[in-house]
Formats: C-alpha cells, structure tokens, sequence
C-alpha cells in the first residue's frame, strides 16, 4: 500500500505553500514554552482561560487537523473541545494558580506607572 496524506488538502487549503512545513513545528514550540511559565513570563501569555481557548481552537485548526492523518483530527477535535472548556470557566471568571500569581506581579511591577497615570 502507498502513504496516502489524508490531511493534504486541508494543510494545502489556506495558501500557505512554504509555511505549511514549519506550522506543527512552531505551534509546538510555542506550546512548549507555554509549560514553562518563565519562558513567556514577557510575553504574559496565556493570561487567562479565554485567551488559552483561543490558542488550543487556532492550534486545533491550523496545527492538528491538517497533520497525522487521522490522529491529527482526533487531536483537533479534543483540542477545539479543550478549548470550548477553556472559554466557558473564563465566562465564569475561574483563574489558575498562575493567573491568580501573574496578576499580584503585574501590579506589583505596574503599581507606579498607573498611579502616576492618576
């Protein structure tokens, strides 16, 4: 039997010919580094739970569906329900640990800046 590339047309869909290589690659490093807070402590991103369900929708769409065949939809389909999940407690206000510890820090660090903006 021949590999066929079930995702092909998907990852070819958006126009992107030369990026479509590197995609799974660079979401993944962007994914990797989101394990380790310190690594985007500049960045500050994910801050909260509506922008991490936008990431694993976006991350659903153009970094699993259209790579691993099959195990790629299934991954984009747990990683649009995630991030469903991820949209709802922030409709709800819930924050993480690490949210919770990024807020103190930004106003700790932002204390004098928006006082003197007063």
């Amino acid at each position: 039997t021949y590999w066929v590339d079930c995702n092909s047309k998907w990852s070819s869909n958006w126009g992107m010919v030369g990026i479509v290589v590197w995609v799974p690659f660079l979401m993944g490093l962007f994914g990797t580094f989101m394990l380790r807070p310190m690594l985007l402590e500049v960045v500050g991103f994910p801050r909260n739970f509506l922008q991490y369900g936008l990431w694993l929708i976006i991350q659903a769409m153009f970094g699993n569906m259209g790579y691993c065949g099959k195990l790629g939809v299934i991954c984009g389909f747990a990683s649009i329900a995630l991030g469903l999940v991820c949209i709802v407690a922030a409709a709800f206000g819930i924050k993480s640990h690490r949210m919770e510890q990024m807020e103190k820090l930004h106003k700790q660090r932002y204390a004098g800046a928006y006082s003197s903006l007063e």
